[in-house]
């Protein structure tokens, strides 16, 4: 039976008390450790704004139309996630792994992501107007209308990459 942990369901209620809401990155990397192995994590629409995850394992995770607005996810195993239309404006991503991640329609203004990995990504429809792609490895990845206005894809690796 496929189970679906909805965490981020708790995180962004709106009845959570600011002291709690400051804490909730903190709360949030806790509960992560002690997941079942597998277990994939759902965020759809949850908002994870400036929250610092970095570091942090969220292969498979299915954050569809979360905000990460300005969210600190450096260094994070994001492979295989769902991010379809996450807004992530601001993000720093740099260094962090999005391997057959999916972010169709995702919201990437300025977003930094130095030497991400973003092998055989999708990034149909993404806005990465004015992002930050220095020395990142986009081979495979289909970045078909993707907005790509004043984006720094100095050092990228585009091989195979699929740009229309």
């Amino acid at each position: 039976m496929h189970t679906q942990l909805h965490l981020w369901e708790q995180l962004s209620a709106p009845r959570l008390s600011s002291a709690i809401a400051r804490h909730r990155g903190q709360w949030l990397q806790f509960a992560l450790r002690h997941l079942p192995e597998r277990q994939p994590i759902c965020g759809i629409s949850a908002d994870l704004s400036e929250m610092d995850l970095s570091h942090t394992d969220l292969r498979r995770a299915i954050l569809s139309c979360a905000n990460l607005t300005g969210a600190d996810l450096r260094d994070a195993h994001l492979d295989f996630a769902r991010l379809e239309a996450a807004r992530l404006p601001g993000a720093m991503l740099g260094n962090t792994t999005l391997k057959g991640a999916s972010l169709h329609g995702a919201d990437l203004t300025g977003a930094d992501l130095t030497h991400a990995d973003l092998r055989g990504a999708d990034l149909m429809d993404a806005d990465l107007r004015g992002a930050c792609l220095f020395g990142a490895d986009l081979r495979g990845a289909c970045l078909i209308r993707a907005d790509l206005r004043d984006v720094d894809l100095r050092h990228a690796i585009l091989d195979g990459a699929i740009v229309h």
